[in-house]
This record gives C-alpha cells, structure tokens and sequence, in this order.
C-alpha cells in the first residue's frame, strides 16, 4: 500500500518545479474536471477577452472595474462573482491550486494530464526514488 500523504507532498513539490505554462495547463484542465471554472487561468490578452466579452464591451468594463484588474498584468482570472482578477508569473503560485489538483490526481489515481503534457515519466521516477509506486498494488 503507497503512502498517500508523502506520494501528494512529492506531486505537490513536482508540479511547482515545472514551467508555468505546464502549471497553468495542468491547472486549467484539473479545474475543468473538477468544475471549479472560475479558478482557470488565462493570458490577459485579446483572446481571452473575445471569448469571453465578445460583443460584450461593457460587461468587460464592469468586470474590470468591480475586480481586481490591471492592463499590464500578465494572467487574468474570474474571481467568484464573475469580476477579474490579474497578476503575473512572479506570484502565479498563489493562484494554482495545487492541493485540489494533487487531491485529484491520487484520489482517483488518474495521471494522465502529467501524460499528456509529456512529465509523467520524471514524477514516476521521483516515486521510485522514495520506493513509492504510482498506483495502489492490491
């Protein structure tokens, strides 16, 4: 039998040594399993801002205005009422949701977004170097 809580420290550690384009991805795409929408992270960009004001202009401002929104700001996110909130890569460890996403993946033994963004393989051998195995040997 693994030990969950040191298996979750070492995922936990893992995933805030990767890039922050892995840590947003496997981010968002834990959000959207989990329906937590509203914590996805977004580039502050016109993209992000046609999808989601498109022919909305003043939606967008009121957003804006009623947030926590700066121009400039690198990340932008929804706060819980539907407002904006920006920040940049230097504080985005605040903003992923690191015990939610490490929750996830061990409760229900699924990995495979650490798969698909191709960093599986490295978590498993940090697993082998404390003689832990990735899934539960019944």
């Amino acid at each position: 039998m693994k030990d969950q809580e040191r298996m979750k420290e070492i995922l936990k550690d893992y995933l805030q040594g990767l890039s922050d384009d892995n840590k947003i991805s496997i981010h968002n795409e834990t959000m959207q399993e989990i329906n937590y929408y509203d914590d996805e992270i977004h580039y502050n960009d016109n993209d992000f801002f046609n999808t989601y004001f498109e022919n909305k202009p003043l939606e967008a401002v009121r957003s804006a205005k009623y947030g926590d929104y700066n121009y400039v700001d690198e990340y932008v996110r929804f706060n819980g009422y539907g407002n904006l909130e920006s920040f940049n890569a230097y504080n985005l460890d605040d903003y992923i949701l690191y015990d939610e996403i490490v929750d996830h993946m061990v409760d229900e033994e699924d990995y495979s977004i650490l798969e698909s963004y191709g960093v599986l393989d490295d978590f498993i051998e940090l697993l082998e170097d404390e003689e832990l195995t990735l899934y539960d040997e019944e």
